[in-house]
């Protein structure tokens, strides 16, 4: 018990040190040269997404975790989340065009994609409207909504991604964006519902419009900096990839 006590007070001094040092750090600019930069690749730089789990999702990342399907895996802080409330900072779309599903696991590969939602990578063609037009076979185009966001409570930007059966749901968050100028104006609160299709049960995701939950200054100041980031550089995360 001694020597436990012993412990705990070298512990606390530590921390009492440490949180001292911090203190004293300088305010200042610490003396960065007008050009300095660090040179990375923008392939090299990806930002967490935030994935609705379905009963069949397959993550490494979820291996020691318990999780159930219609909840979010927020990739960024590596949690499990029933829903969120967060901020609407930048835009993005994205179009692909799949095979046939492989019979094993159920999922088919990109045979073409769009990085832009208007032109196929491949050849830069123009993506015409009747290549989305409803096929029995499969064979049409599919947009995926992506936005960048800022989690109540958080910091840094995550990637929400509207795809297959939660596309339609996009449009909607898309009218209430359209009437909200600044987008991160207020908070939207995204969660899942279940939806059921020839008794097959499945998750989409939704994102209702809180108008009275507005940000404050210190929070929108940061949204600012994310949407002027957005608008030099493409941001990416995996679900934006063919």
């Amino acid at each position: 018990e001694i020597n436990s006590e012993k412990r705990k007070t070298k512990r606390s001094q530590k921390m009492a040190t440490i949180a001292k040092r911090k203190t004293n750090l300088p305010s200042g600019d610490f003396g960065i040269p007008d050009d300095y930069h660090i040179d990375i690749a923008q392939e090299d730089i990806k930002v967490p997404s935030v994935i609705l789990l379905q009963k069949m999702t397959e993550l490494v990342e979820l291996e020691d975790i318990n999780w159930k399907a219609g909840q979010f895996y927020d990739m960024g802080t590596d949690s499990v989340i029933d829903s969120f409330d967060a901020l609407v900072v930048s835009y993005y779309v994205t179009a692909r065009l799949l095979g046939e599903k492989d019979p094993k696991t159920g999922r088919a590969e990109a045979l073409r994609f769009s990085s832009d939602g208007k032109h196929w990578d491949d050849d830069g063609s123009v993506i015409q409207p009747d290549e989305f037009k409803w096929k029995e076979d499969g064979q049409f185009a599919k947009k995926s909504f992506h936005y960048l966001v800022l989690i109540r409570g958080t910091d840094m930007p995550t990637i929400v991604t509207f795809k297959g059966a939660s596309a339609k749901m996009a449009k909607h968050l898309n009218m209430h964006l359209m009437r909200t100028k600044p987008s991160w104006r207020s908070y939207f609160h995204f969660q899942s519902t279940q939806e059921e299709t020839n008794g097959n049960k499945y998750y989409v995701m939704k994102a209702n419009p809180q108008p009275k939950d507005t940000c404050d200054q210190d929070t929108a100041d940061l949204c600012i900096g994310f949407w002027e980031m957005s608008q030099q550089t493409r941001i990416s995360s995996s679900e934006m990839t063919a």
